[in-house]
């Protein structure tokens, strides 16, 4: 009886000590390797540079993948075209905080989405990675907005830059034509900011 006893507290003891590092184990083995995937399929054959030109350019790269460097380095980048934005806009100067960032292919174009953190607000801002520019925002702010919409529509389009050809109003949708006739959707009010928005 005594040995039953002695087995079972052993083993309640062992169990107990299992379920308090538990979840320590499993938080550091989710999170010990972010996994970064791409997909290459959408990128057309017919353009792409030949194998000299590839050689030629890989031989820039740093062999360094993923370096903590090399991600602050694109972080700070990242922050600072944001910055540059908010800049031209006259929104008040803030910290920005990069939570995460990830790299978006479409057809032959490359783009960074990153998510982010203010002191008052948060949002998503797409980077156009030839242009560097931020070419889709949304944004959500604590503090309340009382710069004019047709003003913060004109000095995005001067950060771009892009001519209006007409601006048309329907509620707290503003849809702005360009003189290609291309269509871009904006949403501002006293909290949110949604540029070039689908």
């Amino acid at each position: 009886m005594k040995i039953k006893l002695y087995l079972l507290s052993a083993f309640f003891l062992v169990f107990s000590a299992g379920l308090f590092f538990l979840p320590d184990i499993l938080a550091s083995s989710i999170t010990a390797k972010e996994q970064r995937t791409v997909d290459i399929s959408s990128l057309s054959s017919a353009s792409s540079p030949s194998i000299e030109t590839a050689m030629s350019q890989a031989q820039s790269f740093s062999i360094m993948e993923e370096s903590d460097q090399s991600q602050l380095d694109m972080v700070n980048r990242l922050r600072e075209e944001l910055n540059q934005l908010f800049q031209k806009l006259s929104m008040p100067k803030e910290p920005v905080i990069v939570q995460d960032y990830e790299v978006l292919i479409s057809e032959d174009s490359v783009f960074w989405q990153m998510e982010f953190l203010t002191q008052t607000g948060y949002g998503t801002a797409i980077i156009d990675e030839t242009n560097k520019k931020v070419v889709r925002l949304s944004y959500f702010d604590e503090d309340q907005n009382n710069r004019g919409k047709k003003q913060i529509i004109d000095d995005y389009l001067n950060y771009l830059p892009l001519k209006a050809d007409k601006i048309e109003e329907d509620g707290e949708m503003i849809t702005v034509t360009l003189k290609n006739g291309q269509k871009l959707n904006f949403l501002i009010d006293e909290t949110r900011l949604l540029l070039n928005y689908a």
